[in-house]
């Protein structure tokens, strides 16, 4: 996503330059387009035939639901403060797999090593 007009632009076949009428509509196309629910099952439905993918004519028929804009700024600042969360929380989950993994291998290591959970060397 462009926050500013490129002027003409020359892409792939298997690429569709999409211009929304208003640059503010941006970010709601965005999230709209990534949502599994909403924009690429709708994609999905316009693809017929043998062979994948959507051909021009295909790309330009497609509609979406556009709110007002007040609801979709609302909407994408709260999507944007619950993705950031689910980020915080996938380090957060990460961090703690590193932990107990180290507090496995400590464990696994003193087990082998005859030292217990008390620090205590068994004979």
């Amino acid at each position: 996503m462009w926050d500013r007009d490129l002027g003409e632009a020359f892409v792939s076949q298997h690429v569709a330059l999409v211009k929304p009428h208003s640059p503010e509509v941006s970010p709601w196309l965005r999230l709209v387009l990534m949502a599994p629910s909403a924009g690429r099952r709708q994609l999905r439905s316009s693809i017929y035939g043998g062979k994948p993918g959507l051909n021009l004519s295909q790309v330009r028929s497609v509609t979406f639901a556009l709110p007002p804009l007040a609801e979709q700024r609302r909407i994408v600042s709260k999507v944007n403060d619950l993705m950031a969360v689910c980020d915080e929380l996938e380090v957060t989950l990460a961090r703690k797999r590193t932990e107990r993994s180290r507090l496995l291998i400590a464990l696994l290591d003193g087990a082998l090593n005859g030292v217990n959970e008390n620090n205590l060397v068994v004979v």
